[in-house]
Formats: C-alpha cells, sequence, structure tokens
C-alpha cells in the first residue's frame, strides 16, 4: 500500500489556496518515522496552515509545497522539536526557491475539535530553514539518520552541514514514547540526552 497519498498534488491542484476548511490527507506513516516508535497514523495538513506558510515564507512555492511529503516519507534527518515534546522536525531532499533545505514540523499530538486525537498526525509547518540549521542539528536530540551513507553524505556536503561527533551510526538513534495517561509524547533516547537552548 502507499505511505504516500497518490492523489495529493491533484488535490492540492484543484484547490483554490484559500478555504481555510480544507484538510488534505498526506498519507500514512512510513518506516522511517515507523522505526523511532511512531504510531502507523494518518497525516494531515491543514488547508489554512498551507496559507499561512505562503504566506510568511515567499520561498515555499506551490511546486516545494508539493514536495513536502516526500521529505515525511523519506527523511534524511529526524529530531525532537526545541519547540515542543509533542513534535519531531525533519529535513529530506527538498529545497524551497531559494536553495534552503526545507524543515517539516509534524505534531504528533494534534487536537480535533477540542479533543487529542491519537489515530492522525498533521503537519503543523514547512518552511526553508535559513536560520542557523547547524545549530539547530548541534542542539538537538536526534533521532533518526537515514541509514544510506551515501543519500546522507550527499546531502550534509550540498547544505554544508554537519552531524554531531556524537552521532556514531546512521539509522533510528532514538524513540518516541507515548505515555498512556498523558497527552504530550516524551521522548527518550539512549545514551543522550535533551539538550536544549
Amino acid at each position: 500500500r502507499y505511505s504516500l497519498n497518490p492523489d495529493f498534488t491533484r488535490q492540492y491542484d484543484n484547490w483554490d489556496g484559500k478555504d481555510p476548511h480544507t484538510v488534505f490527507t498526506i498519507g500514512t506513516t512510513s518506516k522511517a518515522l515507523v522505526s523511532i516508535g511512531i504510531k502507523d497514523s494518518r497525516i494531515l495538513w491543514d488547508g489554512s496552515k498551507i496559507a499561512k506558510i505562503k504566506v510568511k515564507h515567499p520561498g515555499m512555492t506551490d511546486a516545494i509545497i508539493k514536495q513536502v511529503p516526500n521529505i515525511i516519507e523519506n527523511p534524511v534527518l529526524v529530531m525532537q522539536s526545541q519547540q515542543a515534546d509533542s513534535r519531531i522536525v525533519m529535513f529530506g531532499e527538498v529545497f524551497d526557491a531559494n536553495n534552503i533545505p526545507v524543515l517539516a514540523v509534524l505534531e504528533l499530538n494534534p487536537t480535533l475539535r477540542g479533543q487529542y486525537d491519537m489515530n492522525i498526525i498533521k503537519i503543523a509547518s514547512a518552511y526553508g530553514k535559513d536560520t542557523n540549521p547547524q545549530r539547530l542539528i548541534n542542539t538537538s536530540m536526534i533521532l533518526y539518520v537515514d541509514p544510506n551513507k551515501n543519500r546522507t553524505d550527499r546531502w550534509l556536503k550540498r547544505t554544508r552541514l554537519q552531524l554531531p561527533f556524537k552521532i556514531q551510526h546512521y539509522g533510528s538513534i532514538g524513540s518516541v514514547t507515548y505515555p498512556e495517561d498523558a497527552v504530550n509524547a516524551s521522548i527518550r533516547q539512549n545514551g543522550g540526552k535533551d539538550e536544549r537552548p
């Protein structure tokens, strides 16, 4: 079965770009994300979020927006968000119109009509990370590095970024934990700690 919704591009092209009630189904949790403990869930993207992204980040053109699902399907680097425990952030082989690597943000515990829905994940944002991406990598808990070393090394060379020295191997490094009695996802990582500025 598809992890990605093969109809997303067509549905996006048919959207008027304004209706805030439009919700796109991007697909389901990718193998890479499952490997760090993320539940097999539907991944949604609210049209209202996309409209805000396009206004705030002009480099996120329609063509780039349509590539964002590829980051989630096949990320190069996945990290714990420094803004919220219930979010992860990731880079892939998608660059905005200014050739800046696009950072995708996933909300693992979104609310639906005021209630937490553990069966869905939402794209909270996606934008060209033009302000010190190296610092973000250095100070974040890294959960996953693409085990395809050639692909990862090509991405690092193109972006002129480096992995922290503490990363000794590629693949799944940390994992997401869903507490049974809590709504926020917590993160644990073997041999590491959450370093926040």
